[in-house]
């Protein structure tokens, strides 16, 4: 199959129903591609909240409602008939255990981070009319809690056993498997390092990752009025700026499309026209920043 794209959405991209009819606007317009999605925008905050508040013996109930809400505000917004009640129902109850016991692991603190990047995807795939795949299901990692090092034999295998490109599936970023059968997340740029896990294994002809800015600034536009967005970089080129502090994509985190020389877009879910920054081995002679 040829022209496959993995498409990773982050947390601006998902965080509201208005930009989540964006991001399945901007999947239907491709015929081969796969969805990496985050958890939708400041969920991941909220959790760490909610495991801190149960770990000091406060009360979380509040706040979990306010997570509940705001998913089913998203629910009903988007006008679509899915139910998310057993994901927040094994929420709660993790909660209620770390709570009782006055004890988070790192294995149960990665569990309870994960619950971001799995209800996120069920919304996108009812909306889209397709399926969401937990990616606990396709990438395998050690027992490294909290930053798990993954097993590319093992995972390209469940990828290319389970993922179907023609059928526009959405995968949890962030999230994989231990050796124990735990949930573990993959630490920092971690649903981009999954969409570049998923692009490397299905051989894709483009890693995208689409995000809230047109591309990559040639300089802070916080301090330069007239920063402009770089056409392309080099993945050297990337690494550098990052190594210098620029807010680029982490080296580790598009290592596997590097690997097999997959070209990587950044692109903006709200400006979907803008060419954006595409990242590859080739390198143009200029200055870049």
């Amino acid at each position: 199959m040829k022209n496959i794209v993995v498409a990773k959405f982050g947390g601006t991209s998902m965080g509201n129903a208005q930009s989540i009819r964006q991001v399945a606007e901007i999947i239907n317009g491709y015929d081969f591609i796969v969805a990496v999605v985050s958890a939708t925008s400041g969920t991941t905050d909220q959790l760490i909240e909610l495991g801190e508040k149960a770990l000091a013996g406060e009360n979380w109930e509040e706040s979990f409602r306010e997570l509940v809400e705001k998913h089913e505000k998203i629910i009903k917004e988007l006008e679509i008939d899915l139910d998310l009640s057993p994901y927040f129902e094994n929420l709660r109850k993790l909660l209620q255990g770390i709570s009782l016991i006055l004890e988070l692991s790192l294995s149960a603190k990665d569990r309870l981070l994960t619950f971001g990047e799995r209800i996120s995807s069920q919304i996108l795939a009812k909306l889209l009319n397709s399926e969401a795949i937990d990616a606990y299901e396709l990438i395998f990692a050690d027992n490294n809690y909290s930053e798990g090092n993954v097993d590319f034999e093992k995972t390209e295998k469940a990828v290319l056993a389970r993922v179907n490109p023609t059928e526009k599936q959405v995968i949890t970023g962030f999230v994989a498997q231990s050796e124990e059968g735990h949930y573990i997340t993959l630490g920092r740029g971690g649903s981009d390092y999954t969409g570049a896990i998923v692009a490397s294994a299905l051989n894709a002809s483009e890693l995208q990752i689409w995000t809230d800015v047109d591309g990559i600034l040639n300089t802070d536009p916080r301090i330069v009025s007239d920063a402009k967005v770089l056409k392309q970089l080099s993945f050297l080129e990337a690494g550098e700026l990052t190594y210098f502090g620029a807010k680029v994509l982490h080296p580790k985190t598009i290592k596997p499309a590097v690997a097999k020389n997959i070209p990587v877009k950044i692109l903006n879910t709200f400006n979907p026209s803008a060419p954006g920054t595409l990242i590859k081995n080739d390198e143009e002679v200029s200055i870049k920043s």
